[in-house]
């Protein structure tokens, strides 16, 4: 049996690498045995290495090769490391979700951040914390997707605290206060900003370069009737304010009478006036729009809007319909009107599951508004002029009242409105009146009208990029990101949005269900997309694992078939030709 003591040590150590691989499998069955087995592996290793007795002392070839065998059997033991190493490090290899955080082997570094991104965040002096709001449902895993690539960042900085969020959570979620499911919530100490949807290096760093550099800011159109943003009057905005402030919004109210936008405008709130927008006004709203601005639109159902021309560029055609509670036509109307028997409110529903902004509404979720305007929208390649329409939601349930703009104009306010609906209306029927209007080239929309006086007097801004779209934004935040190199990236095609709504979204049902209080900030977090003032090639930070989930049969019979009798067959073959040598 000394004889073949090297091949007895070879085998031994095999013994002893398959015990550590199913150490909790062979605990399972007794707790013990791994440690019984790990003992025999290293007590025969010890028998056969030792070279006592036998004939090490005889004379000729047989003794020679037994008084060397603790050489060959050093020999086979480095050899078994070497082997052992070669397996660890592929392993590593295949498995790069802990291999890469130090190194990086792939071509096109996928696995590392950028320079611009490496330093930014080596000159960050504020600490942000990056929460990751996950998917409503759970099967996506959208938090485990993106861990890797928030972690890399929190790797490179001390500055940056990041986890997943639980739902459940009730106390972390209030302090977050999220504006929907699949997000990133970055806060800094005075500032806040959402990351919606896929996480790339691009959105996540221009996220924080905003997040430190710049203040985010809506205003509210004030001057032809607009809700207040203060607690003034019956219909005011004061109480979706201080969400949009707790959210680190800074709200301002600006009168186009004072003078134009401010060109950090960049999101405008506009509408529910009770005297309709003249040319100023829709000018005003061009301008915005042709250099890649956001307009939150909500029409007061009880007075002519204006802006005919505006409305036909945009593609959307408003109906002489006013809607109103059907009073008694179904169940649900009938239940209406004893909530607000003067004027009961009209339901808006079915909202939209392809649009970020209501994604995040449920099927059962309802609004409801003090009538609604109805309208229909239609695809506009006009003049090269490109516009895309999402429906938001439909109002059902409603008793439509056909009327002129003089008669629209005349309606009460308050109080009852004295108004008969059409005769033989269908009560089931539903009216379209939110829609999200995406503009592709918005500086056709500002063709032909006179420069406004912000731009003519210049600033000294640097073209930059919006979500891949170009904008204007400080130099100072862009020297951050690249050095102050601004405007060397590819300028992509400029983008607008408008988002109308058929209904206001202040006065006495602002409360009425919880659908009401998140239309607005909701459409505000979709539409205050950040500056992105660097531009980063897409690339796939996923951890690149040897995964066995494809086709774990073909493995199975690999690992556990091929490979083994492939290793005896090799080892019988070494002992055959050593037994003949």
């Amino acid at each position: 049996m000394r004889k073949y003591s090297l091949e007895f040590s070879i085998g031994l150590i095999f013994a002893a690498l398959v015990v550590g691989l199913t150490w909790s499998a062979l605990a399972e069955f007794v707790s013990f045995l791994p440690y019984i087995l790990m003992g025999v592996c290293a007590a025969g290793l010890v028998v056969f290495m030792i070279p006592w007795g036998g004939n090490e002392g005889g004379e000729g070839e047989e003794g020679a090769r037994e008084a060397y065998a603790p050489k060959y059997f050093a020999q086979a033991l480095l050899s078994s490391l070497v082997g052992v190493a070669i397996i660890i490090t592929a392993a590593a290899l295949l498995n790069r979700d802990r291999f890469s955080k130090t190194f990086d082997v792939t071509d096109r570094k996928v696995n590392s951040l950028s320079p611009e991104t490496e330093k930014f965040l080596g000159s960050l002096e504020n600490e942000v914390a990056v929460y990751c709001i996950p998917s409503a449902n759970p099967a996506e895993r959208y938090c485990e997707e993106n861990g890797y690539l928030r972690s890399i960042y929190a790797e490179k900085t001390e500055k940056i605290q990041h986890g997943a969020v639980d739902l459940r959570d009730m106390e972390t979620m209030a302090q977050v206060q999220p504006a929907g499911y699949s997000r990133l919530v970055l806060m800094s100490k005075d500032n806040r900003s959402e990351i919606v949807g896929e996480i790339t290096e691009s959105k996540l760093t221009n996220g924080l370069i905003n997040l430190v550099k710049s203040k985010k800011t809506i205003y509210f159109l004030v001057g032809n009737g607009e809700p207040p943003i203060s607690f003034e009057g019956q219909k005011n905005y004061a109480n979706q304010v201080e969400v949009l402030k707790s959210r680190a919004y800074e709200v301002k109210e600006h009168n186009l009478a004072d003078g134009p936008l401010p060109e950090d405008a960049r999101l405008v709130v506009a509408g529910s006036a009770t005297v309709a927008y003249n040319s100023v006004v829709e000018n005003e709203l061009r301008r915005l729009l042709a250099r890649g601005g956001r307009l939150l639109l909500t029409l007061n159902p009880y007075r002519s809007v204006g802006m005919t021309k505006f409305f036909n560029d945009l593609g959307i055609e408003l109906s002489p319909t006013l809607l109103v509670s059907n009073r008694g036509a179904t169940s649900l109307g009938a239940q209406l009107a004893q909530l607000a028997p003067m004027r009961p409110p009209v339901v808006i529903g079915e909202f939209s599951q392809s649009s970020p902004i209501t994604s995040v509404m449920s099927a059962r979720d309802i609004a409801l508004a003090d009538g609604a305007r109805p309208f229909s929208f239609k695809e506009v390649t006009d003049d090269g002029l490109k516009v895309k329409h999402t429906k938001l939601a439909s109002a059902f349930h409603a008793a439509p009242v056909t009327l002129t703009d003089e008669q629209r104009n005349a309606l009460q306010l308050n109080g009852p409105l004295g108004v008969d609906p059409d005769p033989g209306f269908d009560p089931k029927k539903t009216w379209e009146v939110a829609v999200q209007t995406v503009i592709e080239n918005p500086e056709r929309l500002a063709e032909g009208l006179p420069q406004s006086p912000v731009a003519m007097a210049g600033d000294g801004k640097t073209d930059l990029q919006v979500d891949g779209e170009s904008s204007k934004a400080e130099d100072g935040a862009s020297e951050a990101a690249d050095g102050g190199e601004a405007g060397t990236t590819e300028e992509s095609k400029k983008t607008a949005e408008v988002v109308v709504l058929g209904f206001e979204l202040a006065g006495q049902y602002e409360r009425a269900a919880p659908a009401n209080a998140q239309i607005l900030p909701l459409t505000v977090a979709h539409l205050h997309r950040d500056q992105e003032l660097i531009s980063i090639p897409t690339k796939d930070f996923a951890p690149k694992q040897f995964a066995l989930d494809r086709n774990p049969g073909a493995y199975l019979f690999l690992f556990a078939g091929l490979l083994p009798v492939a290793m005896a067959l090799t080892g019988f073959y070494v002992w055959m030709r050593r037994r003949s040598a």
